[in-house]
């Protein structure tokens, strides 16, 4: 007699909705491009960015993290931040391109998606197979969310300087944006992992509140936070590269 499978309780469908809705917001932030509509396309994918950093934590909170919220995590991911941003730039930055350099900005679009792809298929393999030892309190290559908000980083800032819209360079620039962007996901350059970031006890407080005051920025400024992280970002990489190099030469 076949005995039925256990019940799951409520908790550990929590996490999988939030990710489903990260998917759904990624997905409706390409309609609101396809529609003319940039801000509220960022919007969403801002939505599909908080969302994504919320389910992981609220299953870890009600322990009911699963292989099954793993894999569907890294679904949602490609398709909010590999797909979508791919294609609110291509509707958005290079809608009234020449044919001929529309051609060329669809293959970097396709780049960038594909290489978010391979950058979260390598991260899937490396969870089966953990490395032995203490693991690197850092990531290989930026993250599939970071790619996705660093790729829409000039987007955000042209809702803050309109006038770079027009450029005549800002078509092929955000062409090798994409490219700059779609690599750094798929290399082995040492990022920052802000889950990995340890406060000591005597700086949580002030931690929560440099932590408030950037949400309350983000709510009055909501571009200019989004510019200010990506590029502080950006500027860590190097920092970390160094940091890096100087412990070995020490070691």
């Amino acid at each position: 007699m076949n005995t039925p499978p256990p019940r799951r309780s409520i908790n550990s469908v929590i996490p999988n909705l939030l990710t489903l809705t990260s998917c759904c917001a990624g997905l409706t932030a390409v309609r609101y491009a396809l529609e003319g509509e940039a801000e509220r396309a960022l919007m969403f994918i801002l939505a599909a960015s908080v969302l994504d950093g919320l389910d992981g934590t609220v299953a870890r909170w009600l322990k009911a993290a699963s292989q099954f919220g793993c894999e569907l995590d890294s679904l949602a991911d490609f398709v909010a931040f590999g797909i979508s941003p791919g294609l609110i730039v291509y509707y958005t930055v290079f809608a009234d391109a020449p044919h001929v350099f529309s051609s060329v900005a669809w293959g970097t679009t396709l780049l960038f998606s594909m290489c978010c792809g391979l950058r979260l298929a390598r991260f899937n393999v490396a969870n089966l197979s953990p490395a032995e030892g203490k693991p690197e309190p850092f990531l290989r290559g930026i993250p599939a969310p970071g790619g996705g908000l660093l790729g829409l980083m000039p987007l955000a800032l042209m809702q803050i300087v309109p006038e770079l819209a027009q450029h005549p360079l800002s078509a092929p620039f955000y062409a090798l944006w994409q490219v700059f962007i779609g690599l750094m996901m798929v290399s082995s350059i040492p990022t920052f992992s802000p889950k990995k970031l340890r406060v000591p006890q005597r700086f949580r407080i002030v931690f929560l509140l440099g932590m408030l005051c950037v949400l309350l920025l983000a709510l009055e400024l909501p571009w200019h936070t989004w510019v200010a992280i990506c590029s502080l970002y950006l500027v860590s990489i190097p920092w970390l590269a160094l940091k890096m190099r100087a412990q070995q030469k020490v070691t």
